[in-house]
């Protein structure tokens, strides 16, 4: 529930940019820790305050406030299992970044960009956008986002089958770039990118070890919109090691996580894995009845990658 008051005695001008600050920060605090429903609200109000004749950059913040909420908008729908209404979004969002001719706006837009399409595993867009993001904050010196970009662009070459080593050692060193300027926020995301990338590469051990890292940051810092993620992660390390009974409870924690931070995008990622776990020992009709609920509460998004997997595994498992 938002708290709402009768602001109409306070003079206009003054009061919209604290209000859609106000309500940006709560609503991207919400979401960073996996409140996606509560956050939402709050980040569409921000935008009803937005002004862009008072509001757009240097005034309120160093990057405009409007593509600011329209990108974790589009992030946090395709958390809550809306990715075509995401896409859009995300969509316009990069638009209004990109009619702004503000550098800053324009790269961190970017940034956000790519991780929504990481997380949709559209490798050839994150690689385009990666790309840019780079070279826009090499030339202006924006050091974070060259460690972010660079993550990125090693992420989408080992998306697309390039090589294994390379891509982690660029990681190591965008994430590492990124945590020298100060900053924590994500930590948790690179590193599981990062033991993912080791797991591909034969080197288990390594990535179970960066995953305990980031779930550490992750209650240090209360982080969580990727916790359930980094369960999966775990489990995914964990099968690779054959332990598949301790790898199944990983797998029944990234699902009750989801479940309960209403995470359909999770719950459909700890799924999928759980049914192909299930298949594998010969448990099909569970796997199939884990599946199928999940599947069915999606109403859009079906030519999207993980989609597209569910729908051939239940096929699959009919």
């Amino acid at each position: 529930m938002i708290w709402r008051t009768n602001y109409s005695c306070f003079p206009n001008a003054e009061m919209t940019g604290t209000l859609s600050l106000a309500h940006r920060n709560l609503g991207i605090s919400l979401l960073f820790r996996a409140q996606f429903s509560r956050a939402l609200p709050h980040l569409r109000q921000a935008l009803d305050f937005y002004d862009p004749a008072e509001h757009r950059p240097p005034k309120l913040t160093p990057h405009d406030p409007r593509v600011n909420c329209e990108s974790f908008i589009a992030w946090i729908l395709q958390l809550l299992g809306r990715p075509d209404e995401a896409l859009a979004q995300s969509q316009r969002a990069l638009a209004s970044a990109r009619e702004l001719s503000h550098p800053y706006t324009l790269a961190f837009a970017l940034h956000v960009n790519c991780v929504f399409h990481q997380l949709r595993g559209e490798a050839a867009i994150l690689e385009e956008r990666a790309e840019e993001l780079v070279a826009l904050a090499t030339e202006l010196a924006f050091p974070h986002f060259v460690g972010s970009g660079t993550c990125f662009r090693a992420w989408a070459t080992l998306e697309m089958e390039g090589s294994i080593d390379e891509a982690i050692r660029k990681m190591q060193w965008g994430l590492a770039t990124k945590r020298a300027t100060g900053a924590e926020i994500k930590v948790p995301y690179y590193l599981g990118l990062l033991a993912e990338a080791h797991r591909r590469a034969n080197q288990n051990a390594d990535g179970i070890g960066l995953l305990n890292k980031a779930l550490e940051v992750v209650e240090r810092t209360d982080e969580r919109w990727y916790e359930a993620e980094l369960y999966r992660l775990m489990a995914e390390a964990l099968i690779t090691g054959s332990d598949l009974d301790d790898a199944e409870r990983w797998l029944h924690r990234a699902l009750h996580t989801a479940q309960k931070q209403g995470s359909r995008f999770w719950e459909l990622r700890a799924g999928t894995r759980m049914a192909h776990l299930w298949r594998g020992q010969g448990r099909r009709a569970e796997a199939h009845d884990l599946l199928a609920p999940i599947y069915r509460s999606f109403t859009e998004g079906f030519d999207t990658r993980d989609l597209k997997e569910v729908a051939a595994l239940l096929a699959e498992l009919a």
